[in-house]
């Protein structure tokens, strides 16, 4: 059997540098229930590896059975420490659980006709509604769709920001360049911080020169 107190140090010189991957290999299956303290540092440094590397699920039962043995071993501070890393978890499991729950609402939009789609919805919302079916079709990889789609989005839109996320939409699925610079143009003339973040992101990403403003 390994030496529980050799794997704890390669798993925490793993951990100092956060070698997330190197901290699950180094610690392997190893638990040693009747060193509680022990135990709870070992399940701990799991968790934190598992929630860096997005396996959510794992850090929330690694951090369960991290906190139970901290109790055990009567290790209050540790028990306290253990649950702020349990609600940082919590945290990006809730967050990870409502985007998945979109993307599915999401899909369920995408073999909507328009018409059923937009019943009952105002009109300075439409644009936004058909924003959501056309990246749920572009996540689909049914791209003349979902160009369609932006396109009646843009014709649709009522606002700035509707036209712009329409025009980022219509970038994912046609040539970038054109409706990248036309979101830019409408974003700055607005001076809105935000559509200006979105704009830079997509022109990054379908690497698109975006000029900076001319002052004076």
């Amino acid at each position: 059997m390994s030496d529980p107190d050799a794997v704890a140090r390669a798993g925490f010189e793993a951990l100092r540098q956060k070698d997330w991957t190197g901290v699950l290999t180094a610690l392997g299956d190893l638990e040693v229930p009747d060193r509680p303290l022990l135990d709870a540092r070992l399940h701990g440094w799991r968790a934190q590896a598992f929630r860096a590397l997005n396996r959510l699920d794992e850090a929330e039962r690694a951090i369960g059975r991290a906190i139970r043995q901290a109790r055990v071993g009567g290790d209050a501070k540790g028990v306290a420490e253990l649950r702020s890393l349990q609600a940082g978890i919590l945290a990006a499991l809730a967050a990870a659980r409502t985007v998945e729950v979109e993307r599915a609402r999401d899909a369920a939009l995408a073999d909507l006709d328009e018409a059923t789609l937009l019943a009952e919805v105002a009109p300075d919302e439409r644009a936004a509604l058909l924003v959501r079916q056309g990246s749920a079709l572009a996540d689909a990889g049914r791209s003349a769709e979902a160009a369609t789609v932006a396109k009646r989005a843009e014709d649709l839109a009522t606002n700035a920001r509707d036209r712009v996320l329409a025009l980022l939409l219509r970038a994912r699925v046609t040539p970038p360049e054109a409706p990248i610079r036309a979101a830019h143009a409408i974003a700055d003339a607005e001076g809105d911080h935000d559509l200006l973040t979105a704009v830079a992101h997509a022109a990054r990403a379908a690497k698109v020169t975006l000029l900076a403003p001319e002052f004076g």
